[in-house]
């Protein structure tokens, strides 16, 4: 059959109840989007706003309405699994928040559809990465996130290669999720794949776009090279990781490093410790990238109009930098703006 011909099928099996055609429509909906005919899909549920105008149309409204809040309620329940632990509980519920989400229709040839996590990464990727000019559409849910996360309890469950695969699919639909980069990293060093877990660490340094991926990144290297023994390395990793965020195991991994035989770096020396990365081809993170984009971002008067957004993006950046001058004067500007923030809001 044509698709003129399923949809006068599926119209003639309404019985004209509303909430019965509604399910008729999803279910012959699901259907074809079992065999990947998404044009028929679509337009099958868009039948009941044929047949019912404006009621069948808020029906579909309130019904997607409906499947995001039981989506979120999903994705809440995972975390809390995560937090005690209960990671097999909790990779049955990403499973199913996976499995209910909806799928996009098809893209044409210059369109791509991702799943960024905030303003930052979906501005990064415009200005790095999307070298055809092809029209970025972003997910209103964040579908890599689920993969993450799904990928997170598969790697505590101890399956790597299974991991390994499920963080493929979170970083195809974020190209910069970072997170992913880093998880994926892990499980490639369990594996021994020790040239994959250099390769994402790489990436990641080049990406990060916040504290904590960053502070990951050379912990996670930090470890590896005091696994090989190399002190150098791994206290200048350790140094860096701190000068971003600091936590016990961080802490205990640092006292493990200074205790190695040898002397101990001077942790203010910043170029001694650029200088021992570029001796592994370890990039001095972040990466000028990420900082040019939101030099770019601060300078562009689009941004400087929106208070909210010019204080994120100023955040980020203060955040980031080495730079000790520069972080005194974003310091200064951060307090000005927090000023103005309060004075509206009063």
């Amino acid at each position: 059959m044509d698709k003129e011909q399923i949809l006068n099928s599926v119209l003639e099996k309404f019985t004209g109840n509303i909430n019965e055609d509604f399910k008729l429509v999803l279910k012959e909906a699901e259907h074809y989007r079992k065999i990947s005919q998404f044009d028929v899909m679509k337009d099958i549920i868009y039948l009941l706003e044929k047949r019912y105008g404006e009621m069948g149309k808020q029906k579909l409204i309130d019904a997607a309405k409906d499947n995001i809040n039981k989506r979120k309620d999903l994705y809440k329940q995972m975390i809390d699994l995560e937090k005690k632990k209960e990671y097999i509980k909790a990779q049955e519920l990403v499973v199913k928040l996976i499995d209910t989400f909806p799928m996009e229709r098809p893209l044409q040839d210059n369109e791509v559809v991702y799943s960024f996590n905030n303003l930052f990464e979906h501005m990064y990727y415009l200005l790095n990465y999307n070298t055809e000019h092809k029209n970025v559409i972003k997910y209103e849910e964040p579908v890599a996130n689920y993969y993450f996360h799904l990928g997170y309890n598969l790697f505590n469950l101890e399956d790597y290669e299974e991991a390994i695969e499920v963080l493929d699919k979170s970083i195809e639909l974020n190209p910069v999720q970072v997170d992913s980069v880093l998880l994926q990293a892990e499980a490639y060093l369990k594996l021994g794949h020790t040239n994959k877990f250099l390769d994402n660490i790489d990436r990641a340094l080049l990406d990060a776009s916040n504290k904590f991926q960053v502070a990951n990144a050379y912990f996670l290297l930090g470890k590896y090279y005091y696994d090989l023994n190399n002190k150098d390395v791994a206290y200048a990793c350790c140094v860096l990781s701190r000068n971003f965020i600091i936590t016990k195991e961080l802490d205990n991994l640092f006292n493990a490093v200074k205790n190695m035989p040898g002397e101990n770096i001077d942790f203010r020396d910043i170029q001694k410790l650029q200088d021992i990365l570029k001796s592994q081809k370890i990039q001095f993170g972040p990466s000028t990238k990420v900082l040019n984009t939101l030099k770019k971002l601060l300078a562009d008067p689009k941004t400087q109009e929106s208070l909210p957004i010019y204080y994120y993006f100023m955040t980020i950046a203060y955040e980031l930098t080495h730079d000790f001058k520069l972080k005194e004067q974003l310091e200064e500007l951060k307090k000005k703006l927090e000023s103005i923030k309060t004075n509206k809001t009063e």
